[in-house]
């Protein structure tokens, strides 16, 4: 065996009629007189509070009133470029905890004129995403986040969902610097965890001089991405998503087990990316002892400081 060695946005939401508006303070989350808060981790139809307002839901209402959509505000963690910035966002609808959910990828532009990192996107009543009733919505940008578990509310005329805030913090923004998770080779559990894969990744493309035209990657963009921050290039500022965010694993559903690596992926030899078709990644080995391994990530931050 091996040894291994801001800004917080809030959300308020208004009267009924209107839509939300985000602010740069501190204040605690509010909802108007009409609102229905949910827990953002979704309790079980034993615990009573998500079935009542699913049972309002699955009748077409929202307090009381018929719904129009379900209006989805997402923050991508900071730091992001100003923008705009399209990121294809992949939602999913669970209409209970025993069925599979329905999954609505979407192109969201984040940025101007919201707030750096900031999207928002309405899903009208009748779209294939909203067949049945709501009882979650979990959502991940596959090409740079984590899962996160969306906080569901209502404004008097639609659902609303909200992905705010530092996780650290009771939050559940989209968390950057998972690179992994449409890699061929890398399992669903590892797609789950920010780590040494995601590092290898990321140094593959930063080692390539790799840029882009712009931070842009909608729906019909399918290539491993490692701009985080959407800026069109690949540097410091993206390392630096993932030596913040590095073992972070993705949140549950609330009713149903995660499904995430029980011990993040903290290094791996060589020999066992040769043999499980990633031989691309060895490149990443910096310090070449046969290991990707927090040693490599130290020496990478050492040549940057340089």
């Amino acid at each position: 065996m091996r040894k291994s060695q801001g800004w917080k946005l809030s959300a308020t939401f208004l009267a009924p009629g209107c839509f939300f508006m985000a602010m740069l303070v501190d204040l605690p989350h509010s909802v108007c007189a009409m609102s229905t808060p949910v827990a953002s981790t979704f309790p079980t139809c034993d615990d009573g509070l998500a079935c009542t307002n699913n049972d309002q839901l699955q009748a077409g209402v929202c307090a009381g009133i018929p719904i129009g959509g379900v209006d989805i505000q997402v923050q991508l963690s900071p730091a992001m470029a100003s923008g705009p910035v399209d990121r294809c966002i992949s939602f999913e609808f669970y209409p209970d905890c025993s069925s599979e959910p329905i999954n609505c990828p979407l192109t969201v532009p984040f940025g101007v004129p919201l707030m750096p990192g900031v999207g928002v996107v309405t899903v009208p009543l009748g779209s294939e995403c909203l067949v049945t009733r709501v009882f979650a919505v979990t959502a991940r940008d596959l090409l740079h986040t984590l899962r996160a578990t969306g906080a569901l509310s209502c404004n008097g005329t639609h659902l609303v969902v909200s992905f705010l805030d530092d996780p650290a913090s009771g939050g559940n923004w989209l968390t950057g610097g998972n690179l992994d998770a449409l890699k061929p080779g890398v399992s669903l559990s590892n797609a789950n965890t920010i780590n040494i894969l995601d590092f290898a990744e990321f140094y593959r493309q930063f080692r390539a001089g790799v840029s882009f035209p712009d931070g842009d990657t909608d729906c019909a963009f399918t290539e491993l991405h490692a701009d985080i921050n959407g800026d069109g290039l690949v540097d410091a500022l993206d390392y630096a998503f993932i030596a913040a965010n590095f073992v972070t694993q993705s949140q549950s559903v609330g009713c149903a087990a995660p499904v995430i690596s029980p011990t993040p992926l903290t290094e791996i030899s060589v020999a066992k990316l040769m043999a499980g078709g990633l031989g691309y990644l060895a490149i990443a080995d910096l310090n070449h002892d046969g290991w990707l391994d927090q040693d490599d990530m130290t020496l990478l931050e050492l040549r940057l400081r340089e």
